[in-house]
């Protein structure tokens, strides 16, 4: 069995919402030039064989093409990890040196150890339970809706950020552009 059946196993047996992107062959070459990434791994197929993948509308794994791994990872660089993920409230995943999967968590501005390879990720991913019970905290009635609507480039702003004590009563919740989003919390998660 080849990685990417592997891999196709692990898509066909998602209980979560999963929209697979359609890569763009151009996005696929040129990322192949700039990272050396072996096409029979999780990270290998996903990167050569989707634009990205999101799940349930919230979780958007990187690709080649509207995801594009590249164009994220060169907007993001002062974050100074490879990011291979991002969710709706400005979350991050990157993947570490050894490995790992890392989380920069919306509500702690740190990163945290998901203590997970990136085909753990993967399937972890495709767990509706396991993702519900993850963000259980960050989300809201009616967030299906709202995710639903967004564009590719937009995410939810939590009012009070999710970050603060006074959110953990309740928030209110606005569209607004992925960056800035990121932007923000990138900001204070320096003044913390």
């Amino acid at each position: 069995m080849t990685m990417f059946e592997d891999f196709k196993g692990v898509l066909d047996g998602a209980t979560t919402k999963i929209s697979l992107i359609n890569p763009d062959e151009k996005a696929v070459a040129h990322l192949k030039e700039i990272y050396p990434f072996h096409k029979e791994t999780f990270f290998g197929v996903v990167l050569s064989k989707t634009g990205g993948i999101v799940i349930d509308n919230w979780i958007r794994i990187y690709g080649s093409g509207k995801y594009d791994f590249y164009k994220k990872n060169t907007s993001l660089s002062e974050w100074g990890a490879l990011i291979v993920a991002e969710d709706i409230v400005g979350g991050l995943f990157s993947l570490d040196g050894n490995g790992i999967i890392n989380y920069f968590a919306p509500d702690s501005l740190q990163w945290e150890s998901l203590d997970i390879k990136y085909s753990q990720f993967i399937q972890w991913a495709m767990s509706k339970e396991r993702v519900d019970k993850y963000y259980e905290t960050f989300r809201w009635d009616g967030w299906e809706k709202d995710s639903a609507m967004l564009s590719s480039i937009q995410g939810i702003i939590c009012i009070p950020p999710l970050w603060t004590k006074e959110s953990k009563t309740g928030f209110l919740t606005k569209t607004a552009p992925m960056h800035e989003i990121l932007g923000l919390q990138l900001a204070f998660s320096k003044e913390l």
